[in-house]
């Protein structure tokens, strides 16, 4: 069932996920995804957002390779 955020009890230091948008629609996936109010609860709303498999995806879609050659003996054992 989608979420209403009146619905949802957040944390109250204000701590919850940057992707998180009005309507319970999920910023961090490819189509702003409606979730439903059990997935927003868990993930959205807390500290914990950060092991949410949609935000870890879109992390890692942002983030740049730090690899920078070929793959030489040379370059695995530094």
């Amino acid at each position: 069932m989608p979420c209403a955020i009146d619905q949802l009890s957040f944390d109250a230091g204000g701590s919850r996920c940057p992707y998180f948008e009005r309507g319970c629609a999920c910023g961090a996936s490819f189509s702003s995804l409606v979730i439903d109010r059990s997935r927003a609860a868990t993930y959205c709303g807390g500290e914990d957002y950060d092991l949410c498999p949609l935000f870890l995806s879109k992390v890692l879609r942002s983030s740049r390779s730090r690899y920078c050659g070929n793959l030489s003996g040379e370059f695995l054992h530094k």
